[in-house]
């Protein structure tokens, strides 16, 4: 799930200046877990250019780790009172990235989103897009 939460800036020229957040189950090329294991990981950042493919990372965590098939729930928020975005993996420890900039204004593309991707780096993905 991916998330557009404000702007630190001026909104207007794409996304640069979003903050941009994900809550994802993933899993890695080389990991050493289990096959039928996934990772519960979230992020965040601000974004440097209009596609956000660049940013300054406001903080990223490991959540937990999942079986392929285990129903899940994933909570990816915004507490603008408390300055921070907060990410939880069922009832696991919150995991939060404390920022200071002005999160006043909107995100210059009002994104909220979920996605389904089945893909490798350097092979083509399959995305399947809710809004």
């Amino acid at each position: 799930m991916e998330l557009f939460f404000f702007n630190t800036g001026n909104p207007g020229d794409g996304h640069i200046n979003d903050v941009w957040a994900v809550i994802a189950l993933q899993r890695k090329v080389n990991s050493s877990d289990p096959d039928d294991t996934l990772t519960a990981v979230a992020y965040a950042l601000i974004c440097a250019d209009s596609s956000c493919s660049t940013g300054e990372y406001l903080g990223s965590a490991e959540l937990g780790k999942v079986k392929v098939g285990e129903k899940v729930r994933l909570r990816l928020e915004w507490d603008a009172t408390g300055d921070r975005i907060v990410s939880q993996l069922n009832d696991q420890p919150e995991q939060a990235f404390a920022y200071r900039v002005d999160d006043s204004s909107l995100p210059d593309i009002r994104t909220r989103c979920c996605k389904s991707c089945i893909g490798f780096p350097t092979a083509n993905a399959t995305c399947v897009l809710w809004k």
